[in-house]
């Protein structure tokens, strides 16, 4: 994931920003999916209590975030 979005980056500066944007949504699709892993796995106990802090949730959340900005920037 983070290759995506290094990829991505140089792929900007390069001015290729057809390739450089598929690769942020690709990123941006992968952080979605493990977000919605984490979210899942804090509400299903599935035998014992998950232990998934709040500030792991948030710091997904935030780069969720950062990189769809950078998307529609």
């Amino acid at each position: 994931m983070r290759g995506l979005l290094h990829r991505a980056e140089l792929q900007g500066a390069k001015g290729r920003l057809r390739q450089a944007r598929s690769l942020a949504k690709a990123a941006t699709g992968r952080l979605s999916a493990i977000s919605r892993k984490v979210a899942r796995a804090a509400q299903e106990g599935r035998g014992r209590p998950a232990k998934i802090s709040a500030a792991c949730r948030r710091v997904l959340d935030q780069v969720v975030g950062v990189a769809q900005r950078e998307i529609s920037g």
